[in-house]
């Protein structure tokens, strides 16, 4: 998930029966297996979200299912007689996933705001640069990791504050709705950058990309992280001047949040 709006795909997830579970509500089958494991991973990767969240920067989600039998994957041919001829009868997990994606739609079609949420985003980032910085032996890289640092921990906190306000009950007035809204869309295209990544400029965000030797998996803060896994000093250090710009926009664009928060525009 990206831009994390967690509360949301709970509440559409606790309406969906499960396919395997037919009792089970999707949230509670998801709750039970994930055990002590975070509930919401990361998004990225090579599949269909790759443009929006790659390039454009928009929020998503990814929902899936397995459990039916058979070995095809997509192609041409991907018809509903062509599915149960194939990879079998039971449409049980893709009725669900169509199920859970209407909740979500609907669900977040009903609120005054989008249901983005910004502490969980700060706190992921953090949790990448940790991971980032434990694989990286080099002092000099680290170092220049560290800087990144207090732009998380700043968006973590001030991230808090505005979903606080964010979830209180109380009507906006439409001026506050509308700066609202204008400093969330901000928010999401901070970490979108048009020199894109080393090598693959295609790729624009920050944030989240396919890995460059695996193109089904993620990489999570790929500019800097890409950089750090080569051990190039210099272009780390340029990355992470990048990040810290965008670090900046979002810091600004939450500040536009708060004072549409705070009171009506005259």
């Amino acid at each position: 998930m990206l831009f994390r709006s967690d509360a949301l795909v709970r509440q559409a997830a606790k309406l969906v029966p499960s396919a395997d579970t037919p009792g089970e509500s999707v949230l509670a089958r998801l709750e039970r297996a994930a055990g002590d494991r975070e509930l919401f991973g990361s998004l990225g990767g090579g599949s269909d979200h790759v443009a929006f969240v790659c390039r454009h920067g928009v929020p998503s989600v990814a929902v899936s299912a397995g459990g039916s039998q058979g070995t095809s994957y997509h192609s041409n041919y991907d018809t509903v007689s062509w599915y149960r001829a194939t990879v079998g009868p039971d449409y049980g997990p893709a009725a669900m996933v169509t199920r859970l994606a209407l909740a979500i739609a609907g669900l977040g079609s009903q609120t005054e705001l989008p249901p983005w949420r910004f502490a969980p985003f700060a706190r992921a980032n953090i949790r990448h640069l940790d991971e980032l910085i434990s694989r990286t032996a080099d002092p000099a890289l680290r170092a220049h990791l560290e800087r990144l640092r207090p732009g998380f921990a700043e968006l973590l906190t001030r991230g808090e504050s505005i979903d606080g306000r964010l979830d209180q009950p109380a009507s906006l007035a439409a001026a506050q709705s509308q700066r609202i809204r204008l400093g969330m869309t901000r928010f999401m295209q901070s970490f979108i950058d048009s020199a894109g990544l080393s090598g693959r400029p295609w790729f624009q965000s920050l944030l989240a990309a396919s890995d460059r030797h695996d193109g089904y998996a993620a990489c999570m803060l790929p500019l800097v992280t890409e950089a750090a896994q080569d051990g190039d000093e210099a272009r780390l250090a340029a990355a992470v001047d990048r990040m810290l710009q965008a670090q900046r926009r979002a810091l600004d664009s939450i500040r536009m949040m708060e004072i549409g928060a705070e009171s009506p525009l005259p």
